[in-house]
């Protein structure tokens, strides 16, 4: 698809029960070749910058990004 997602999640926080409890085995659905690669820059941009301690979210907000039509949604998780 066109959507990404990224968030900083510190360890034994439980976030990622919380953000993926009562889920059901993803279907198979293509995904385009450049999604997983700007998933990847992005994860990689966050994790950097927090550890350089110039990461301005913070643990807890998800970062979505719709790349078909370039729109960029922050959640608190």
């Amino acid at each position: 698809g066109w959507h990404c997602q990224a968030a900083l999640i510190p360890p034994g926080s439980g976030i990622l029960k919380r953000l993926y409890a009562g889920r059901r085995t993803p279907r198979n659905t293509p995904v385009l070749s450049f999604t997983p690669a700007f998933c990847a820059a992005l994860q990689v941009n966050m994790a950097v910058s927090f550890l350089a301690g110039k990461y301005s979210l913070g643990y807890g907000r998800l970062i979505i990004v719709n790349l078909h039509s370039f729109s960029v949604d922050i959640c608190d998780i």
